[in-house]
């Protein structure tokens, strides 16, 4: 069955308004996708700024200023390298088994915010 002319017009009209429609669509999603992202970068931001304090907190006492009793096993550095196979996607029992650590000293340092850079 052919299609007259009018009814080509009238479908070629509505599609034209579907196509401004969805361009429309698309500009107004591509704006709030900008703003949702600096929103989340600031997020981040935050997110970064408090862990730092958090570490402050942490890594500011002295617990033993005469260095008396138990040596410590878990030191900042130790903390950084089981934070760092803890961020390439290594298990505990894997970076545990990597670096000779029982499985409650890799999960004490995954816990443990990491002494802030000076």
């Amino acid at each position: 069955m052919a299609m007259s002319v009018y009814d080509f017009e009238q479908r070629h009209m509505a599609d034209t308004e579907t196509i401004k429609s969805l361009e429309s669509d698309v500009k107004r999603l591509t704006a709030e996708n900008t703003e949702l992202r600096r929103e989340a970068a600031y997020v981040q931001k935050l997110k970064l700024e408090l862990q730092q304090e958090i570490a402050k907190d942490y890594w500011g006492k002295p617990h033993n200023e005469r260095n008396a009793g138990r040596k410590k096993k878990m030191t900042s550095s130790v903390i950084a390298d089981v934070h760092s196979y803890a961020n390439t996607g290594k298990t505990q029992r894997e970076i545990a088994a990597i670096m000779g650590l029982s499985l409650g000293l890799v999960n004490k340092a995954c816990n443990t915010p990491l002494m802030p850079q000076s």
